[in-house]
């Protein structure tokens, strides 16, 4: 069981034991993971091409920006009315024509 400060404890095991892990030990993680990824890589990719023909295949980021488009859509056509004729006078007052134009 790997706890935090896993690394604490393999030097105290090594200082009052004397008890290192063997060379072997890294190479056989290695070896392991590379397994690992060849035989995902040999069942994941056909299996994600067989969904991409079928036009199946969303990755998470397509659908987050998909689903913020919808909501930015739909904030704009929930947006309050433009009252034109208080824009008029804003725009007046800042041209320095005054609210009386």
């Amino acid at each position: 069981m790997f706890v935090i400060g896993t690394g604490v404890i393999d030097v105290l095991r090594a200082v009052v034991y004397d008890a290192r892990p063997r060379l072997w030990h890294g190479a056989r993680i290695t070896a392991g993971f590379a397994v690992e990824g060849a035989v995902l890589t040999a069942i994941g990719r056909p299996y994600h091409l067989w969904r991409e023909r079928r036009g199946r295949t969303e990755s998470m980021m397509h659908a987050a920006q998909r689903a913020a488009a919808a909501a930015r859509d739909q904030h704009e056509n929930d947006a309050a009315p433009v009252d034109e004729e208080a824009d008029a006078g804003a725009a007046a007052i800042a041209a320095g024509g005054g609210a009386r134009a």
